[in-house]
């Protein structure tokens, strides 16, 4: 299973999410708080608090381009994308310590 911390905040989002989200097989689940709902459903995403960050849950091993199609909506994602990038544990952490500030 890969988990992400990701953000929807506008209908067009959430459209564009579960448009997207709907080509891959596997199962992709959304959870706020103690609810979880279905990724690849509309109506479910809409019944989540959409005002915080939600986590995403891709029940795969193997996600292939997933990863890079859900970029746009991951919180932080320049911090995860560096972290890939780069090679040292200081360049993630400097970049970390820049977007908390």
């Amino acid at each position: 299973m890969t988990t992400y911390k990701i953000s929807l905040a506008a209908i067009n989002d959430v459209k564009d999410f579960v448009n997207m989200v709907m080509k891959y097989d596997f199962d992709v689940d959304l959870v706020s708080g103690r609810y979880a709902v279905d990724a690849k459903s509309i109506m479910g995403i809409f019944s989540l608090d959409l005002s915080k960050p939600i986590e995403l849950k891709a029940h795969t091993d193997e996600p292939g381009d997933f990863d890079k199609e859900i970029e746009k909506y991951i919180v932080g994602w320049l911090n995860w994308k560096m972290h890939w990038l780069n090679d040292g544990f200081q360049k993630e952490v400097r970049l970390f310590l820049f977007l908390s500030k």
